[in-house]
């Protein structure tokens, strides 16, 4: 999961998310032309878990984070 995120601050804003672990992270503003998703990435019990949201008519942003918290508290939970 590391090698992910070392990827990702290469070309992304990545911000942590300790809250699903230590490796666990949503990037985001990816320099590609044209992409507005945003990545949430976590691992849990040996299972990696990647979500991708991407907003209606807009890029993804930080605050998108907050936002996506219950889905990603529940998918975290399922694990």
């Amino acid at each position: 999961m590391g090698n992910i995120m070392a990827s990702s601050t290469k070309i992304c804003t990545v911000v942590q998310l300790p809250q699903l672990g230590a490796n666990a992270h949503a990037s985001f503003a990816c320099k590609a032309p044209a992409n507005t998703a945003m990545s949430i990435n976590f691992v849990k019990n040996g299972t990696q878990v990647m979500m991708i949201y991407t907003p209606p008519n807009r890029a993804a942003v930080e605050s998108d984070i907050k936002a996506l918290e219950v889905v990603t508290m529940r998918a975290f939970d399922r694990f």
